[in-house]
């Protein structure tokens, strides 16, 4: 099986402090999400949900985007499951005002 990795840039603007993302993000023809990590800078107040392409159910639920970070002896969290249309919704809440740069990274197989 072929896997492939996916980046989600995400920028958020320290100005703008409510800022969010509620977006459908497609994996190409890769079917299976395998994976998901962070990497890049944020605050301890950013959460990130993943959830099925219409968003009515988790893939994971909100977590501080530090759940995903790389680094310091973290992996990329597993999540192992098929995706309906290769596709999944990323939800990004953001109530601090702080600045948030970097990418969400999706491992996915055909």
């Amino acid at each position: 099986m072929a896997v492939k990795r996916f980046s989600f840039p995400v920028n958020i603007d320290p100005r703008n402090p409510n800022s969010a993302a509620n977006t459908e993000f497609f994996l190409e023809d890769y079917p299976k999400l395998l994976a998901a990590s962070w990497v890049g800078r944020h605050n301890n107040k950013t959460d990130l949900e993943l959830r099925t392409h219409d968003g009515k159910e988790p893939i994971v639920d909100s977590l501080p985007i530090a759940y995903y970070q790389l680094g310091n002896g973290r992996e990329e969290l597993v999540i192992n499951r098929m995706l309906t249309g290769c596709a999944l919704r990323i939800i990004i809440a953001n109530e601090d005002g702080a600045e948030v740069e970097g990418t969400l990274v999706l491992t996915a197989e055909k």
